[in-house]
């Protein structure tokens, strides 16, 4: 259904929120915003290239979620901030 409605083509943009008050609307420290954020990439990166999902980390536990992978060349994921960028590279889903 997604392919359909992006017409083959999957974006998302991902980033981990700067401001102590945004990321306080949603109860996350902000201390702690930087480890979430890894932690939920390494996830949605997983989802997009797994049928099956399963993850055992610190903040986020479970196993054969089901999940549909997205083909590598539809995919594109967006970075909010500079940092982050080293990270989608390493990812292999951003595009230069």
């Amino acid at each position: 259904m997604l392919d359909q409605i992006s017409g083959g083509r999957f974006e998302i943009g991902v980033g981990r929120g700067i401001s102590p008050f945004e990321l306080g609307y949603f109860n996350v420290n902000f201390l702690e915003a930087r480890e979430l954020f890894e932690e939920s990439l390494k996830v949605i990166v997983a989802g997009l290239r797994e049928h099956k999902l399963g993850h055992n980390g610190p903040h986020y536990r479970f196993s054969n979620a089901p999940s549909r992978s997205i083909p590598s060349s539809n995919r594109i994921l967006h970075f909010g901030t500079e940092p982050q960028i080293p990270k989608a590279s390493r990812s292999r889903l951003a595009t230069e």
